[in-house]
């Protein structure tokens, strides 16, 4: 049986729809965390056509769904380590705004993404970035629950003081108390907090 294929752009149907998915990544209801391989293709070629003035092409060889750029999306979703779409678009734009921007690369295949070392120089620049210190100021939800409770805390320095504070008087269900114990519900190691430098 024949595929039918639009002569004004010579597509068949099921690469019209994979195209049509290129739109959402512009639509402000699909969070990032919900995006699928083809959102984070559609994206990588986005940044491609902002920087370079021209649209990326895309190997239409067989189904889109076994696509090589896609599987190359695939594979770099296994490269990183995670299923999460953020982490992945952050990688994406650390590899355009520190490998390619500045150094004026140009790249021909989605692969380039899959170089090894950007992977690993990636890896350890967020694990440097997300190392917590005494010093390095609380996010802004910390803090909003920290105030809902009477606290007054703005560093991992003063959460580190409070878990002290626990410890020696043996506090339960105070609000410093329900504070740290919130804030551990939402990621805070609170062993890397006395670890802290």
């Amino acid at each position: 049986m024949a595929e039918i294929v639009d002569p004004k752009d010579g597509l068949n149907i099921y690469w019209k729809k994979f195209f049509k998915k290129f739109e959402e990544i512009d639509d402000e209801s699909l969070k990032v965390s919900k995006w699928k391989e083809v959102h984070m293709l559609a994206y990588i070629c986005k940044r491609y056509e902002i920087l370079f003035g021209r649209k990326f092409a895309i190997d239409m060889k067989g189904a889109p769904s076994k696509s090589s750029d896609i599987f190359v999306i695939k594979k770099l979703i296994a490269s990183l380590n995670t299923t999460n779409m953020r982490s992945i678009k952050e990688y994406v734009d650390w590899v355009f705004d520190n490998k390619i921007i500045p150094k004026r690369s140009h790249f021909r295949k989605i692969g380039f993404f899959l170089t090894n070392d950007f992977i690993n120089e990636f890896a350890y620049a967020v694990k440097k970035n997300n190392k917590i210190v005494r010093s390095k100021a609380l996010p802004p939800a910390y803090i909003t629950i920290a105030q809902d409770l009477g606290i007054d805390v703005n560093t991992y320095g003063d959460l580190a003081f409070l878990q002290m504070a626990i410890e020696k008087n043996k506090e339960k269900d105070t609000p410093r108390y329900i504070l740290l114990s919130n804030l551990e519900l939402l990621g805070l190691d609170l062993k890397e907090l006395m670890e802290m430098e």
